[in-house]
């Protein structure tokens, strides 16, 4: 069947046709009624468009390359799920070269995917050991040997690097949020929990949570930093020996999840304890039987009168994937009116949930 005889059947225009299955429903100029109808009836009787002739014509390659700078299942399995759901929708390929955490892996994997001619290249940036300043050098050389390489859309961790589009999070007002809430507690000493390797991201969002603290005028020195080199209890519990810290930010939730009952028998009769986080939902759905306190302590606010408490603040890495694969197919689509409407960084919001730790 040709788009033209499955375009009759839906009893629409094969433009129609081209605008749906090519297109999100914002883009493709039809109601969402049309544009469900067009593509359910698509999946009932299996058409797609014939994507070879399409690549053919317009000189693209019809693969999308990936990036990924560091080995992480639990971040870099749901992502794919999203992305690779939309490409193939669109019948693009994906060509997935991880990286193993180097620097000079990360370089070579962009290179093979110059090689191998991609319409674009998502990416996930590589680790930085956190006692280290964080660089870019090895990919800005890249682009500068490269000057006609094909866009690149930075998906999760940030990057500086000029003219890479970017899915990212408000990492500076994240941390300066979390910081402003423990100040209406009433906390006075805070610490700052980073581990070994870290991303933009969290640098980010140490450093909105610490310049907030030191604006509304908490002293340097009752503000800790503390790097944890695993998430081995005792570790993790280093950073609670000053027993008047009461307030934390932590980079990520996940060490927590199986150490909030030890640390809590640890500090038993702690007047304050607030600490703040991040978690993708898909990464803490898979530990959630696990956690040592239950998920129905759950509440809505966080008022002057609750001792102690955790803000972990969520963001999903399916939705990532998605729209990190949605931006790919816009900046390889030879639109230039799409492409220019596009933003260089695209803003995803975290959604906050406060659970109380003591009951």
């Amino acid at each position: 069947m040709n788009i033209r005889e499955f375009a009759k059947l839906c009893g629409v225009s094969h433009a129609a046709v081209s605008r749906v299955l090519n297109y999100p429903q914002a883009e493709a100029h039809v109601s969402r009624a049309t544009y469900d109808r067009i593509r359910a009836k698509a999946e009932e009787v299996n058409f797609q468009v014939n994507y070879h002739a399409k690549a053919l014509h317009s000189k693209n390659s019809g693969c999308i390359g990936f990036v990924i700078g560091h080995c992480f299942p639990m971040l870099t399995e749901p992502v794919l799920f999203g992305l690779s759901k939309v490409l193939k929708q669109h019948g693009k390929c994906l060509s997935i070269q991880p990286c193993e955490s180097t620097f000079e892996a990360e370089a070579e994997a962009f290179e093979q995917m110059l090689y191998q001619h991609v319409d674009a290249i998502l990416y996930i940036p590589s680790l930085h050991l956190h006692e280290q300043p964080y660089t870019t050098r090895h990919i800005q050389e890249l682009v500068a040997k490269y000057p006609e390489h094909p866009p690149v859309v930075t998906m999760y961790g940030g990057t500086d690097l000029p003219g890479f589009y970017q899915l990212r999070f408000h990492d500076y007002e994240t941390g300066r949020q979390a910081a402003l809430r423990q100040l209406a507690l009433g906390c006075r000493k805070f610490s700052i929990i980073m581990v070994s390797h870290t991303t933009l991201m969290n640098r980010e969002m140490a450093r909105g949570y610490r310049e907030t603290l030191l604006n509304n005028g908490v002293l340097p020195e009752n503000i800790r930093e503390m790097p944890v080199w695993s998430a081995a209890l005792p570790d993790l519990l280093a950073p609670f020996e000053d027993k008047d810290t009461e307030g934390v930010w932590a980079c990520h939730y996940i060490p927590f999840i199986n150490s909030i009952k030890d640390l809590l028998l640890k500090d038993s009769g702690r007047r304050k304890l607030h600490i703040d986080s991040v978690c993708a939902i898909e990464t803490e759905n898979v530990f959630k039987y696990v956690q040592t306190f239950p998920s129905r302590s759950l509440v809505a606010g966080n008022g002057p009168d609750v001792d102690s408490s955790i803000v972990i603040r969520r963001y999903s890495l399916h939705e990532i994937g998605r729209r990190g694969a949605e931006t790919a197919l816009a900046l390889c689509s030879n639109d230039s009116r799409r492409i220019k409407s596009l933003p260089l960084v695209e803003y995803m919001e975290l959604e906050p949930g406060v659970f109380l730790l003591y009951e």
